[in-house]
């Protein structure tokens, strides 16, 4: 479980299965928004996390992050990413690279689950990660990372796994055990005949 915390700042919040906290305290990298620090803590639990194979729930309360990749991206992605008005869509790259995280992490059967908490209502994870997020917003500065890129560095990535996937070799059938002449004697030997097994039934 993880929860995503951020205002200008991020700071993922993960409880293991065996109780123990980690977390990732880092500033938001490029330009200071909420929405941006909410959609990279997500992409930073999810980069730090690429070798797991167990279900992921990512718990943040940031709205905009859940929808930009559950109900308004594939509408984007049909208008070239602009808004109904035309205008650009604002964090446009990281969203694609965020989506295609997602899309990874599927392909390999890997469950992920967003799920919307309330923001300072005492929920533990939630109020933790506030707190290290606090602690990340004092950090030095960090440049902003090119989402592009990262984004095609994943597809190829990804285009590469299919491929070895398409070209793995069969496993070969495991052969029938083959009896012995005195094996299938006797084993015929205690056949019923038709008439008895009929009869059996009755």
């Amino acid at each position: 479980m993880v929860h995503a915390k951020a205002t200008a700042r991020l700071e993922p919040w993960q409880e293991s299965g065996y109780g123990g906290v980690t977390t990732i305290q880092e500033r938001c990298p490029g330009k200071q928004t909420n929405n941006r620090a909410e959609l990279i803590a997500i992409v930073r639990v999810l980069e730090q996390s690429q070798t797991e194979t167990n279900p992921l729930r990512i718990k943040t309360d940031s709205r905009y992050s859940i929808n930009c990749v559950t109900q308004w991206l594939q509408k984007w992605a049909v208008n070239d990413f602009k808004t109904a008005k035309g205008t650009p869509v604002e964090n446009a790259s990281l969203i694609k690279y965020l989506a295609r995280l997602l899309e990874r992490s599927d392909r390999l059967g890997r469950k992920i689950n967003l799920e919307y908490v309330q923001g300072h209502v005492g929920i533990e994870g939630n109020e933790a990660a506030d707190r290290q997020a606090n602690i990340g917003a004092t950090l030095p500065e960090l440049p902003e990372r090119d989402w592009e890129t990262l984004e095609k560095i994943l597809t190829n990535k990804m285009n590469a796994e299919l491929k070895k996937m398409k070209h793995r070799p069969e496993q070969p059938a495991t052969p029938a055990p083959q009896l012995s002449k005195e094996e299938t004697a006797f084993y015929a030997d205690g056949l019923l005949d038709d008439d008895d097994i009929e009869l059996d039934l009755l």
